[in-house]
């Protein structure tokens, strides 16, 4: 009985863990588009991504 809880758990950390790792690839591209848009912003017009 005790394996099927410790699956379920595991499942859940992991899940979270992806949402974490998400959320920080979502920020950092974010800050990297901030950055292209302030060093760029002619180009960045241009080629709208």
């Amino acid at each position: 009985d005790e394996i099927p809880k410790i699956m379920r758990k595991r499942e859940q950390v992991l899940e979270e863990e992806n949402k974490h790792l998400m959320y920080l690839v979502q920020q950092s591209e974010m800050a990297a588009m901030g950055d292209y848009q302030q060093h760029e912003p002619f180009s960045f017009r241009v080629q709208p991504m």
